[in-house]
């Protein structure tokens, strides 16, 4: 699908009429994080896309040993009725990706007067995979305690220290263990005050250990900006550290809500590996 079909909060009805699209991988990448922002929340839902997901695998698997398990060959004249229509599916499924792919190319063309080929940055896929992670909302391990509870919580889970900042305004709400690409990370999650008068907002932190600096940022008081999936996600390191703060606050609030935030006095040093418990062990 080249266009976001959901204009608001999918409810349990689109998310019925939309199933076999999205096993079909159908999806472009805002519909499928609408999509399985959904399936976090609803457990009815969640079960109902695990069912047809297991009968289409069964299904496939089923079709595979009757076209070619012996003991179960079929009629050949139903064997080429399959494969052409095996065929015909594999056919439509790349016409509709090469049409997306196309469109983006048009886009980019219309835009800056030439075919481009444009591959965002580290940095920006970094920030890409953390929005994603963030918009899942998934259960914390660690909840509602104090920043330096939550430091002690990850002692020893993970290969570096990590530093829990104290934000302006926001008071850490829970924590987990993630990953952001191929890092291990921390993520801590924050209430912010909402001026609104609306209630909390959701403010998400990741922190990984990132020695060899592949993602470009500096320390604070200076910030990299991203947007992306409807958030605007602040990099920024400290010393090995690099920190990736998701929210949908806009520039101005984010870079004050920063301005407070002290840096550590020293570098965050990889824990000696006696202290690294193995991932079986990992709560």
């Amino acid at each position: 699908m080249s266009a976001n079909i959901f204009q608001a909060e999918m409810t349990c009805d689109e998310l019925d009429s939309f199933v076999y699209p999205y096993l079909d991988g159908e999806f472009g990448p805002d519909e499928r994080l609408q999509f399985e922002r959904h399936l976090s929340r609803c457990s009815r839902c969640a079960q109902r896309v695990h069912l047809e997901a297991g009968f289409h695998e069964t299904l496939r698997k089923k079709t595979q040993e009757l076209l070619f398990d012996p003991a179960l060959r079929a009629p050949e004249a139903l064997r080429r009725g399959i494969q052409a229509k095996l065929r015909q599916e594999q056919q439509r499924a790349f016409m509709r990706s090469w049409i997306r792919a196309s469109a983006a190319a048009v886009a980019i063309a219309t835009a800056s007067g030439a075919y481009v080929y444009f591959r965002p940055g580290l940095r920006e896929r970094f920030a890409e995979d953390a929005a994603m992670r963030h918009a899942k909302a998934l259960p914390f391990e660690i909840q509602q305690t104090t920043p330096d509870r939550f430091e002690a919580w990850f002692q020893g889970k993970l290969d570096h220290r990590v530093s829990v900042p104290r934000l302006s305004n926001a008071k850490p709400a829970g924590a987990r263990l993630s990953n952001v690409k191929d890092k291990q990370a921390a993520y801590i999650a924050y209430d912010a005050a909402n001026g609104a008068g609306l209630g909390p907002r959701r403010i998400g932190l990741f922190v990984f250990y990132d020695a060899k600096r592949e993602i470009t940022a500096a320390p604070l008081p200076s910030v990299e900006l991203d947007s992306s999936h409807g958030y605007n996600v602040a990099t920024w390191r400290d010393h090995e550290i690099v920190y990736e703060l998701v929210t949908d606050l806009d520039e101005t609030d984010i870079r004050q809500m920063l301005s407070g935030t002290q840096p550590t006095a020293r570098p965050s040093p990889p824990l000696p590996a006696a202290e690294v418990k193995p991932a079986s062990l990992q709560q």
